[in-house]
């Protein structure tokens, strides 16, 4: 399994971004324990369109359907700069659709894409999501738009094997003024890996989001000074720039120093969260 969490964060203007967070472990459950490997990839992003992805549940599948599918959607050939989001999460069900029919005696275990996406840029975007389950033991896809608060930074949904953890590590924040904010939401996540609550979740975090403008980015995550993208540890100094980051209060940092940005904003935890 894995741990999700996908979240809305505005300014004073309104919405200004919409973003999935999961942690890095691929893991495999026996009698003796469970086997891990903390450095898997489970969140995609397209460079061309305002799509983002991420996985819990069955790692086989997922990542390699998503992957399929993103280097087929080349633009022109699928849609144009006025194709809606609608238009573009069809072709990604169809891909899935299609892609599990082709399964034949397989392994598969249920699994849940989730897909975050954009109409329009600027102050009118809408940041919308779909919620997508696969079960082998009916071989159906099941496929649900996740309504959300469209205008002010909320908690949209928090699923996998690790989201009690998240959910109880986010009652720290009640009554603050971090409550239900997309930074809460962030630094509950970093908690439940850090504390290893859930065995099936670890590794460092990796995120994917949409802003008010341009295509899905990539960020990287200053994690224990290490730098982590799609839950790879960069081991060069080399092109830290080409990415954004983020540290684990959800701050924008600078890559090459773990610092964050003179001109971020910053996010302090309250002083007096409640027990």
């Amino acid at each position: 399994m894995t741990s999700v969490a996908v979240l809305q964060s505005s300014d004073s203007r309104g919405p200004a971004g919409l973003y999935i967070i999961t942690d890095s472990r691929i893991s495999w459950g026996t009698k003796s324990g469970v086997r891990k490997w903390d450095a898997g990839q489970k969140t995609f992003c397209s460079y061309d369109s305002p799509d983002v992805f991420a996985y819990c549940g069955d790692a086989f599948f997922p990542p390699a359907i998503i992957r399929q599918a993103l280097d087929i959607a080349v633009p022109g050939c699928f849609w144009g700069p006025e194709t809606t989001s609608d238009v573009r999460h069809k072709f990604f069900t169809n891909a899935i659709r299609s892609a599990m029919k082709a399964a034949s005696d397989s392994p598969a275990g249920r699994f849940t894409i989730f897909h975050g996406s954009r109409d329009g840029e600027g102050m009118n975007c809408k940041f919308k999501l779909w919620k997508t389950v696969f079960s082998m033991s009916d071989k159906k896809v099941v496929d649900n738009t996740v309504n959300f608060d469209d205008q002010s930074s909320c908690i949209v949904e928090v699923d996998g094997s690790g989201q009690t953890h998240i959910k109880n590590a986010q009652k720290k924040w009640q009554g603050t003024d971090a409550e239900g904010t997309s930074r809460s939401t962030m630094w509950s996540f970093c908690e439940s890996l850090r504390n290893k609550q859930d065995p099936q979740s670890g590794g460092a975090p990796q995120i994917v989001g949409i802003w008010r403008k341009f295509p899905g980015k990539r960020f990287g995550v200053i994690w224990d000074n290490d730098r982590i993208v799609a839950g790879a540890k960069l081991e060069s100094s080399e092109n830290l720039k080409n990415f954004l980051w983020f540290n684990d209060l959800f701050e924008r940092c600078d890559g090459e120093t773990g610092k964050k940005l003179p001109e971020a904003a910053r996010h302090p935890q309250p002083n007096k969260a409640p027990a």
